[in-house]
Protein backbone atom coordinates (compact mmCIF):
# COMPACT_ATOMS: atom_id res chain seq x y z
CA UNK A 1 0.00 0.00 0.00
CA UNK A 2 3.20 2.29 0.97
CA UNK A 3 4.63 2.04 -2.64
CA UNK A 4 1.13 2.56 -4.65
CA UNK A 5 1.01 6.09 -2.65
CA UNK A 6 4.42 6.61 -3.93
CA UNK A 7 3.09 5.55 -7.53
CA UNK A 8 0.25 7.78 -6.98
CA UNK A 9 2.33 10.93 -5.87
CA UNK A 10 4.87 10.15 -8.87
CA UNK A 11 1.43 10.38 -11.20
CA UNK A 12 0.19 13.09 -9.26
CA UNK A 13 -2.81 11.36 -8.04
CA UNK A 14 -2.90 12.80 -4.61
CA UNK A 15 -6.21 12.45 -3.23
CA UNK A 16 -5.87 9.05 -4.12
CA UNK A 17 -2.27 8.74 -2.28
CA UNK A 18 -3.69 10.58 0.81
CA UNK A 19 -6.26 7.87 1.20
CA UNK A 20 -3.63 4.80 0.66
CA UNK A 21 -1.66 6.88 3.22
CA UNK A 22 -4.48 6.87 5.55
CA UNK A 23 -5.61 3.10 5.14
CA UNK A 24 -2.16 2.17 5.87
CA UNK A 25 -3.10 4.01 9.21
CA UNK A 26 -5.99 2.72 10.29
CA UNK A 27 -5.00 -0.55 9.32
CA UNK A 28 -1.40 -0.91 10.25
CA UNK A 29 -1.69 0.64 13.96
CA UNK A 30 -0.13 -2.04 16.51
CA UNK A 31 3.02 -1.68 17.76
CA UNK A 32 4.65 -4.48 15.70
CA UNK A 33 3.60 -2.34 12.32
CA UNK A 34 4.99 1.43 13.83
CA UNK A 35 7.55 1.17 11.51
CA UNK A 36 5.14 1.34 8.31
CA UNK A 37 2.87 3.88 10.09
CA UNK A 38 5.21 6.26 10.88
CA UNK A 39 6.12 5.94 7.24
CA UNK A 40 2.65 6.55 6.21
CA UNK A 41 2.04 9.82 9.14
CA UNK A 42 5.76 11.35 7.45
CA UNK A 43 4.08 10.78 3.68
CA UNK A 44 0.94 12.72 4.83
CA UNK A 45 2.89 15.28 6.24
CA UNK A 46 5.03 15.71 2.86
CA UNK A 47 1.22 15.85 0.90
CA UNK A 48 -0.05 18.67 3.15
CA UNK A 49 2.24 20.69 1.76
CA UNK A 50 1.76 20.00 -2.00
CA UNK A 51 -2.19 20.32 -1.59
CA UNK A 52 -4.66 21.86 1.29
CA UNK A 53 -7.53 19.65 2.02
CA UNK A 54 -10.22 19.73 -0.52
CA UNK A 55 -14.09 20.66 1.01
CA UNK A 56 -16.79 19.18 -1.32
CA UNK A 57 -19.50 21.75 -2.00
CA UNK A 58 -23.31 20.42 -2.07
CA UNK A 59 -25.54 22.09 -2.96
CA UNK A 60 -29.23 22.25 -1.30
CA UNK A 61 -31.48 21.01 -3.47
CA UNK A 62 -34.33 22.55 -1.67
CA UNK A 63 -33.04 26.20 -1.57
CA UNK A 64 -34.21 28.45 -4.50
CA UNK A 65 -32.16 28.84 -7.53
Amino acid sequence: TLRAAEVMVAAERLTEARALYERVLTRYSGPAWAYYAGLAKEALLRLSDFSPATVAYIPDRLAPH
